[in-house]
């Protein structure tokens, strides 16, 4: 059965150049999780071990110093695909500390210029700030790296290791199948999956994607999604394989009244 004339597998050059960039990725993500395993914690361990500063300290510490700021500027954009989350404060020595944040709340969508609020500095890096009760950390807050880009794997790995399995197979072949341009998009969907599952999770637990490091429940998440795709391709391919028989019997049953004519 041949394959839809648009497919990538039709010329097994482009097959080997797909196996090649699939095969590439799979080892950069391997790299980089192996790269922060040993340490990829050890700066949010240090930061939640912290202690507060004494009084009298200054300068860049590692515990935690407690400031005054008073908010120089607001900047809430949230138009296009990236949102930007950005205050501007003075501390009482009249310096400029720019702070990024992931979301607008519950704090910055609530200030205004000329407003003062609480900072929380650790190792020279303004981490949070906190008015009127609420808090809300800072890009610079440190976060679980090796979390990260185990979550960045989940979204990348097994889409590139099924990708890589259709190339081996189209490559095995004598000729390509319905079944492997199918899989090649079912490959595209877990992807996406994988990119949407920390999303969802964190709309259903009230966090943004960075504050998500559930890696088991993004895990889980993904394989339910992954598990109900595979599902309807293969429901897909069955209806693609039943219209190609029908056609096939058609074809068939056309030639066979037409020499009969």
């Amino acid at each position: 059965m041949s394959h839809p004339h648009g497919s990538p597998f039709r010329h097994k050059s482009v097959t080997v150049f797909i196996l090649l960039i699939s095969l590439a990725l799979l080892v950069l993500f391997v790299f980089l999780i192996a790269k922060e395993a040993p340490g990829g914690r050890d700066e949010l361990r240090d930061y939640e071990a912290a202690k507060r500063c004494p009084p009298a300290s200054s300068g860049p510490a590692d515990c935690l110093g407690t400031y005054e700021f008073t908010v120089a500027e607001v900047t809430i954009d949230e138009r296009g695909r990236d949102h930007t989350y950005r205050a501007i404060l003075t501390d009482a020595g009249g310096d400029e500390w720019k702070t990024y944040y992931t979301n607008p709340g519950p704090v910055l969508e609530h200030l205004d210029e000329g407003d003062r609020v609480t900072g929380t500095v650790w190792r020279g890096m303004l981490t949070e700030i906190e008015a009127e009760g609420a808090s809300q950390e800072t890009s610079q807050a440190p976060a679980d790296m090796l979390a990260r880009r185990l979550l960045t794997g989940i979204m990348v790995i097994p889409a590139c290791l099924l990708i890589a399995g259709v190339c081996v197979w189209r490559l095995r072949s004598a000729g390509p199948a319905t079944g492997m341009g199918l899989t090649l998009f079912l490959a595209m969907w877990w992807f996406i999956a994988g990119g949407v599952s920390p999303i969802m999770l964190g709309a259903w637990l009230g966090d943004s994607v960075e504050e998500t490091d559930d890696v088991w429940m993004v895990a889980l998440l993904w394989l339910a999604l992954a598990a109900l795709l595979t599902v309807m391709a293969r429901l897909g391919l069955l209806v693609v394989r039943r219209m190609a028989a029908q056609a096939a019997a058609f074809d068939q049953k056309f030639n066979i009244a037409d020499k009969n004519s």
